[in-house]
């Protein structure tokens, strides 16, 4: 943390790394060919962009923070933590959203964009002040550790969080 030597996660390192891997065109405009996985239809795109618009964030940072947690692949899954999905879903958050880690791995992107979209709502109202639009470190923070959103420094070494995230260091 700040002055004590300690490294650091801060959450504008690990967006500048994946916001250059994803540059989206406005709604209309196609996929950029490089950047299409099979799911990455415009039906998924426009589905994102009707999320971000929802919860007041750029298109682009939600397909960046997507990217980051799980390189677009909605069956991802963490062999350390369980988590699983484009957000990677921890499972105590699949349950209290109504569903699991496992369902969330069998359905389609599209369909698990429904629970990203349900997760970012409650996060927003719970950790994020007022209705302000959501920066890309504001979005990392609420979908990499809700309750440390909102700040610059997500994990200090010595704590359990960096200790499993030491990579995004």
């Amino acid at each position: 943390a700040k002055g004590t030597g300690l490294p650091e996660i801060k959450t504008h390192d690990i967006l500048t790394k994946n916001l250059e891997k994803i540059k989206i065109e406005p709604q209309e405009a196609p996929i950029p060919k490089k950047y299409t996985r099979k799911h990455l239809t415009p039906e998924f795109y426009n589905r994102v962009v009707d999320i971000a618009k929802k919860i007041k964030c750029k298109p682009e940072d939600l397909l960046a923070v997507m990217n980051s947690e799980s390189g677009l692949n909605p069956s991802s899954r963490s062999r350390w933590t369980g988590a699983t999905g484009l957000i990677q879903f921890m499972p105590k958050t699949a349950r209290s959203l109504g569903t699991s880690v496992e369902e969330l791995a069998t359905m389609s992107p599209l369909e698990q964009l429904d629970y990203v979209e349900k997760f970012l709502i409650i996060a927003k109202k719970s950790h994020i002040k007022g209705d302000k639009e959501l920066s890309a470190g504001d979005l990392y923070g609420l979908v990499f550790m809700p309750a440390k959103s909102g700040q610059e420094v997500l994990a200090v070494k010595g704590t359990k969080a960096y200790k499993q995230n030491k990579g995004l260091d």
